[in-house]
């Protein structure tokens, strides 16, 4: 994860950083109608991508490289990532449809105690676990979450 010096240092360094730099937002991100403004930021490098003219975002991510490392199937639990043949700086999962979906979607919270929905105008928002996505951008569906009220018997 990246905050704003890191994301703004990369990026004054290798403008073509910000191909692989996505704002990062988190459940509680998740406002009425519009999410709050990302101040964190993910590096997603997808599987296959090569970072050859990323040099610095190599540089970067080469800090963290022992924890990055795929372990070898034998391995304990706690020793880098699980198995698999990803190259170090990839994430272990492909993401694909997430990276070349960039159209409007709404979010909503996974587990709400109000109703917490919002519109992802530029599709540029990688969220985590907490946060759910239909591709969407129907301002009246939003609008029937957002208005959602809990069940009361």
């Amino acid at each position: 994860m990246l905050d704003r010096a890191e994301r703004d240092r990369l990026l004054a360094h290798e403008p073509a950083a910000a191909a692989v730099i996505r704002p990062f937002i988190k459940g509680r991100d998740v406002r009425s109608w519009l999410p709050a403004e990302a101040e964190r930021w993910i590096l997603l490098v997808d599987r296959g991508l090569s970072l050859a003219e990323l040099p610095g975002v190599v540089d970067h991510l080469a800090q963290f490289r022992s924890a990055l490392e795929p372990r070898s199937p034998g391995l304990a639990a706690g020793a880098g990532r699980k198995p698999g043949s990803y190259r170090w700086y990839e994430l272990q999962d492909p993401v694909g449809p997430l990276i070349k979906a960039r159209a409007p979607r709404l979010l909503y919270q996974d587990i709400q105690t109000g109703p917490a929905c919002a519109l992802d105008r530029g599709g540029d928002l990688v969220p985590d676990t907490t946060v759910w996505m239909l591709p969407s951008a129907d301002l009246h569906v939003l609008a029937v979450l957002k208005r959602r009220r809990a069940y009361q018997p």
